[in-house]
């Protein structure tokens, strides 16, 4: 019989981060759906910048959470050229894209 400490077995929640450059909807709807109950540990943070801008600091979290989002509204930047360049980024560097409309 062994009399020593027994460890707790730790559970480490998988950790995400979504950025988005929507100021009150999109950041307003992921804080609502984060819950102290998930088994994911969510953090929200919001940009004012371009989508490419957005994913350059994005990248910024990559090694600190298993997957990073950013979520920006694609109403005007695809005729403002801003869109492509910044699919382009986060697909060479591993950062997950959404879109809201």
């Amino acid at each position: 019989m062994t009399l020593g400490r027994q460890l707790k077995n730790l559970f480490e929640r998988d950790k995400f981060y979504i950025l988005t450059n929507g100021k009150q909807t999109e950041k307003n709807y992921f804080d609502l759906i984060k819950s102290k109950r998930s088994i994911y540990d969510v953090k929200v943070k919001y940009l004012n910048a371009t989508p490419s801008k957005l994913v350059s600091y994005a990248q910024d979290f990559l090694n600190s959470a298993n997957q990073v989002w950013c979520v920006f509204d694609i109403d005007n930047t695809y005729e403002e050229g801003t869109l492509i360049p910044a699919l382009d980024k986060a697909e060479e560097i591993g950062i997950n894209i959404a879109f809201s409309n």
